[in-house]
């Protein structure tokens, strides 16, 4: 909602799979824009991914402005393992969190790399998984939090954020590391 999205161009009900590893993309979009501009971009990449590309909805699950502010993507429930489209042969178990901006052109600002590491560090965490390691899907073995570029041939999510990934999983790691454990008896 904070978006603007029009609900009417969803074309499909909601699907859930599971969270096994977390995918970093980039929007390759403009890097130069104000946060007041944000929403109109979101809806701009929804309605391309929906009209042009054919998909039920916008891709990714999360997106993250220069600004660091982190705005739900695909429609389900944040704290739910949606399906996206963010990763071909990925997505059942997967999530998407894109960049929005050129990462192969730009620096990546630092509140959007701690953004990153807090969505990874919530997500994750609700499935019981690490920010770091190593899990085997569509045979091959895959790091908790991977580049768009490690499941898919691309360039995805450009040279500096895809740079920025050792720091993007110790961050999300330190953070879960830190919450608070549960003290319940049985």
């Amino acid at each position: 909602a904070q978006w603007g999205a029009d609900e009417s161009l969803r074309r499909a009900a909601t699907s859930y799979g599971q969270v096994q590893l977390g995918f970093v993309h980039h929007t390759v979009s403009s890097n130069s824009y104000t946060a007041s501009q944000v929403p109109a971009m979101i809806r701009g990449i929804y309605a391309y991914h929906v009209q042009a590309e054919g998909w039920n909805d916008i891709g990714y699950n999360f997106l993250i402005d220069r600004f660091g502010q982190t705005w739900e993507g695909r429609y389900g429930g944040m704290d739910k393992a949606v399906v996206g489209a963010q990763t071909l042969n990925s997505n059942a178990w997967s999530t998407g969190f894109s960049a929005i901006g050129n990462f192969d052109v730009a620096a990546v600002p630092q509140a959007m790399t701690d953004a990153f590491k807090r969505i990874f560090a919530w997500k994750l965490s609700l499935s019981g998984i690490p920010a770091t390691g190593t899990v085997f899907a569509n045979d091959k073995y895959f790091q908790r939090i991977s580049g768009h570029r490690d499941g898919f041939q691309t360039a995805c999510p450009g040279r500096y954020l895809y740079a920025k990934m050792d720091e993007i999983r110790a961050g999300a790691a330190a953070l879960i590391g830190a919450q608070p454990r549960s003290t319940a008896c049985t």
